[in-house]
């Protein structure tokens, strides 16, 4: 059962405030009359109150950002993403560089794991009113600050996704914070939210052109473009896609398969890194070899550990 101290704690913890006369006496009595702890808990973390004040603490850890002609809405407590933007205003410049050089006015951009849109808004500023900007991301916390973002640029060509691209359709649990991975509902590594999985494929089959593919989901690159070989067949967009080994090889994915898979639509891929690396590659096994002895060079260096590096791969527009 609850006790009167209980009160006054939940009171300090849970809405960071003394209690109120009119409030105390409310739970003294219900205490009196028998209210268990969960029943005192269950009361004040679904409280108006509570669930103004975490609102408010949310949107106090937010932060606007200016990453040169557009903003990006972030979490300052966000170690792995946000924090770094806040400090730096940038972020995988290789990247956003690849999207100006390949996308205009008017065109059509595909944002697979849009995050928090950073590469999803720059985009809608290249592509302009004409052109659109298809994003698609499965964690509900970066979809709100990817909604912020797009209200605050004012940007009106924009859609989003709220799901998983992958090769078929299912039902996956999150994993991670903003950068987010997909894993099996029943694994330990699940922070408990559920989200669906389309084929890209299937729910954009009508879209009429297609200029850029931008991928980044953590390792389900391959299965994401496995659900999205119809569409690129048919447009040739230019493709701008993570690889990372690391990602993939805890996905069960083969590198250098995947290598092949992109290298079976585009007869060469340049692969480009934070390190300043810009290569073209005809063959998947010279990448691979490629990004080993990069690998190794930049761990020897002190630059990062042992097989983080990851490229970006860019191909042409066909």
């Amino acid at each position: 059962m609850a006790t009167e101290a209980d009160v006054y704690h939940a009171y300090r913890l849970i809405l960071r405030r003394e209690p109120d006369g009119k409030g105390l006496a409310h739970y003294t009595g219900c205490v009196a009359a028998g209210l268990t702890l969960d029943g005192l808990l269950h009361s004040f973390l679904n409280s108006d109150e509570r669930l103004r004040l975490v609102e408010r603490q949310r949107r106090d850890a937010e932060a606007a950002v200016d990453l040169g002609g557009y903003q990006v809405v972030v979490h300052r407590d966000d170690p792995d993403f946000g924090a770094i933007i806040v400090s730096y205003q940038v972020y995988e410049e290789q990247v956003r560089q690849a999207l100006r050089e390949h996308l205009g006015p008017g065109d059509v951009c595909l944002d697979v794991g849009a995050n928090v849109g950073v590469m999803t808004l720059l985009a809608a500023s290249r592509v302009g009113p004409a052109g659109r900007v298809i994003a698609v991301e499965p964690n509900p916390d970066n979809v709100q600050l990817l909604y912020r973002g797009i209200l605050l640029n004012g940007f009106t060509n924009v859609e989003v996704l709220p799901l998983a691209a992958a090769d078929h359709r299912a039902v996956f649990s999150l994993s991670g914070r903003s950068n987010t991975e997909l894993v099996d509902p029943d694994s330990p590594d699940t922070n408990g939210r559920l989200v669906q999985s389309v084929v890209l494929d299937e729910i954009l089959h009508d879209l009429p052109r297609l200029d850029l593919v931008k991928m980044d989901v953590e390792g389900h690159e391959p299965a994401a473009l496995r659900g999205l070989l119809r569409l690129v067949t048919t447009h040739r967009p230019t493709l701008v896609v993570e690889f990372n080994p690391r990602c993939l090889a805890r996905r069960q994915e083969d590198a250098v398969a995947f290598l092949g898979q992109i290298l079976a639509l585009y007869p060469e891929i340049r692969a480009i890194s934070p390190f300043g690396d810009d290569e073209p590659f005809r063959r998947a096994d010279d990448l691979m070899a490629f990004w080993r002895r990069r690998a190794a060079e930049v761990t020897a260096e002190g630059k990062l550990p042992e097989g983080l590096l990851h490229f970006d791969l860019v191909t042409q527009r066909q």
